[in-house]
């Protein structure tokens, strides 16, 4: 599923395109599509976005903590990418995301190096290496070094 399938396609449905990013609308058709391919992996690019539509903050929470518990009832790996509001998440600031999923990986570009890092903020269940690494994005796929 794209929320923007209409830059690719003249056909799509006009309905489709004025509800397709309402996470109502994306539940049920996620749903629907993770039944009809059997599938493993689901990458949901962007959550941010996805907020807009709700009315409050209450509203959002409960949309995105209903998105959270289809993934996890249906045990797929799931990617779900958001904005945070900054790259140096301090003790006091936890974005509502951290809670409602069992991961939270954070990218971000080094200023200085102009090279690309990646640390886990947190991954539930599982003991993780406390840090950030260089990483890079080529033909055999994600590459980290230290």
């Amino acid at each position: 599923m794209d929320a923007v399938t209409y830059r690719i396609s003249d056909d799509v449905d006009e309905e489709i395109l004025r509800t397709g990013l309402d996470v109502d609308n994306l539940i049920a058709n996620l749903d629907d599509a993770i039944n009809a391919i059997d599938a493993k992996r689901v990458v949901i690019d962007s959550l941010a976005v996805m907020g807009l539509y709700a009315q409050d903050e209450f509203e959002k929470r409960t949309k995105i903590l209903r998105l959270s518990k289809l993934l996890s009832m249906r045990e797929v790996t799931s990617l779900v990418i958001t904005e945070g509001q900054s790259a140096d998440i301090g003790i006091k600031e936890f974005p509502m995301e951290t809670f409602m999923f069992d991961g939270v990986l954070i990218l971000r570009l080094d200023s200085e190096t102009q090279k690309r890092r990646i640390s886990i903020r947190k991954m539930r269940g599982t003991k993780h290496v406390i840090g950030s690494f260089k990483f890079t994005i080529g033909s055999n796929g994600i590459e980290l070094s230290p």
